[in-house]
């Protein structure tokens, strides 16, 4: 037992040795936009409606990097996120009153990270993500409309992006994210005034993002 612990150390040592760990602090902003599915009942397909009007989103956290090969590595973070979104049936321009969609998150990424090039400036990112929902999770519309909002409390998206390294310390990039998992979900009554079973329309955010990062600690790849 103790050779094969041994055998497996020694096996492991290269890319431990290899091994880079780096801390960075991640900001960016960018445009954000919503499209709905309306999920089918009975032998009625789904139907998927396009683009919001443009909105625009912006985060910020921190980003922990382990790359254990020069060129490969994981990574995950802590990141608030914040993206907004004007209504549909409120983008006509002649309505006074505007209303949003808004997603308010806590996201923990988890990414596997590819490091090009001869000195291993670029980098590609693509990574699952887990949403916390920090918007209350049910609510009324309002009294002209017969429905009710639920946010969805724990979602997941995926995001997939380009870095690159300015120097030792600073980054720039950017980062293409869509919920794979509705952010909230609208509720509209029966005729008979009952919630459930009902028409229910699906709302998914889609973001595009500039950002920008500062290594805290560690080194790059």
């Amino acid at each position: 037992m103790k050779k094969l612990i041994v055998l497996m150390g020694l096996l492991w040592l290269p890319f431990l040795v290899s091994a880079q760990w780096s801390a960075n602090l991640i900001a960016g902003g960018g445009l954000a936009f919503v499209t709905a599915i309306n999920p089918g009942y009975g032998s009625s397909e789904p139907q998927h409606f396009g683009y919001s009007t443009t909105g625009y989103s912006f985060q910020g956290g921190i980003e922990v990097n382990y790359f254990y090969t020069s060129r490969f590595g994981l990574g995950s973070g802590l990141i608030y996120s914040h993206s907004r979104s004007l209504m549909d049936f409120q983008a006509n321009p002649d309505v006074t009153i505007k209303k949003y969609w808004h997603s308010e998150t806590i996201s923990i990424p988890l990414n596997l990270n590819w490091a090009l090039g001869k000195a291993r400036r670029s980098t590609i990112v693509f990574g699952l993500v887990g949403n916390i929902n920090l918007r209350h999770h049910e609510f009324d519309a309002p009294d002209y409309r017969s429905s009710t909002y639920r946010n969805h409390p724990v979602f997941l998206g995926i995001h997939a992006g380009y870095y690159y390294n300015l120097g030792n310390r600073f980054q720039i990039g950017i980062l293409f994210y869509r919920d794979i998992e509705w952010f909230r979900k609208e509720i509209f009554q029966n005729p008979d005034c009952t919630i459930e079973p009902a028409l229910t329309k699906e709302r998914y955010f889609h973001t595009a993002q500039l950002t920008f990062s500062y290594r805290l600690f560690g080194n790059i790849p």
